[in-house]
């Protein structure tokens, strides 16, 4: 017997598998025989039979004596997502993370989470723990200009997700910020909005930095004013962060007519500080948010807003992924989703909220 025999013929298998998904063994077609794939592995002949034997077990494969071993199906490659929000807290990524799952487990998947705060070491270290727990591959969501580079060296297939950075480094999917945000100001330039101002939470944030770059750069192209005492950029996340903005608009009266929030999440908590300061919205002031997030559509005053597809985004994060997974050394690649803009309350008085028209 050959010394290899032994509990070789899994190795024999796994080398089968990969074949047949790789379709170097098309469905429908015959594998080559015992004895040639004994003479071309260097194996023993019941080495091959067994790894055969298992496989079609696995019914992947099956023998017809005197003919030969067909494939009958490809092999299911289960591979485990990992995704790094910079925070879990943000409703934004808790959509992204229950559309991932639902996407992962239609590929007989799972998917691991872990938050990666807002530095680098962060990311990184939330990196190691997620290749630790099995991940095959990383979705990462927000970032800086000069970190791709490390991250590369984590020696990990990664794609990047969301409001971030343009890098031709990187795979990465993100929004088109510009274009978002020029389709709300022409929005609120329709319907008589002359003076505007912005809120942006997270000033660290890569993406709230950006959208307020579009904003200032755009708003002449449609004939609004602002005042630079209407442009807050605050630490402050969300909801708290749009209290603390609405706070701070209060010390410069009078109000401009609008003001474009970073996010939905800041939006909500900037109307919910107008509403308990007698302000009417969107009568007194016209509020935009940014996500078309569930809390948003069936908030008291539901947001108009900016949809960043979701659905749409994950699906197609994955599939980026999972070329990165499978090609090492492709040419990175660069996606950019159109939002599309979704007209409420809070910017049209007497508009049908969401919650209502779907009865």
């Amino acid at each position: 017997m050959n010394k290899k025999t032994g509990l070789y013929y899994e190795k024999v298998a796994d080398l089968l598998r990969n074949r047949i998904q790789s379709e170097s063994y098309p469905v429908n077609t015959k594998i080559p025989s015992e004895d040639s794939l004994a003479r071309e592995l260097d194996y023993s002949r019941p080495t091959i039979k067994r790894a055969i034997d298992l496989l079609e077990g696995e019914g992947l494969v099956r023998c017809r004596p005197t003919v030969g071993t067909f494939v009958v199906k490809k092999t299911v490659i289960r591979h485990t997502i990992g995704y790094i929000p910079p925070t879990l807290t943000d409703p934004f990524h808790a959509e992204v993370i229950r559309e991932l799952d639902s996407n992962v487990k239609s590929l007989s998947g799972s998917i691991l989470v872990a938050e990666g705060g807002r530095s680098l070491s962060q990311y990184l270290n939330a990196i190691e723990r997620l290749k630790k727990n099995g991940a095959t591959g990383i979705i990462l969501s927000d970032g800086e200009e000069d970190w791709w580079k490390k991250m590369r060296k984590t020696n990990i297939p990664c794609i990047w997700c969301g409001g971030i950075p343009a890098s031709p480094e990187v795979d990465r999917i993100s929004i088109n910020d510009a274009s978002s945000i020029s389709v709300l100001l022409s929005h609120l330039a329709e319907i008589g909005v002359k003076s505007v101002g912005y809120a942006g939470s997270g000033q660290d944030a890569f993406c709230s930095r950006d959208r307020y770059s579009h904003f200032r750069d755009l708003m002449g192209n449609y004939g609004l004013h602002t005042e630079s005492f209407w442009n807050f950029l605050v630490n402050d996340p969300g909801e708290a962060g749009g209290r603390k903005i609405l706070s701070q608009f209060l010390y410069y009266p009078p109000l401009p007519d609008a003001i474009v929030c970073y996010n939905d999440w800041t939006a909500i908590g900037l109307i919910k500080e107008a509403l308990a300061n007698g302000i009417q919205v969107p009568r007194q002031l016209k509020v935009t948010g940014f996500d078309n997030l569930l809390l948003g559509r069936y908030f008291q005053i539901p947001l108009t807003t900016i949809d960043y597809q979701i659905p749409l985004l994950v699906k197609t994060a994955l599939e980026l992924l999972m070329r990165r997974i499978r090609q090492s050394n492709k040419p990175p690649e660069t996606i950019l989703i159109e939002g599309v803009l979704q007209t409420r309350s809070s910017t049209v008085e007497n508009n049908l909220p969401d919650a209502a028209a779907d009865f």
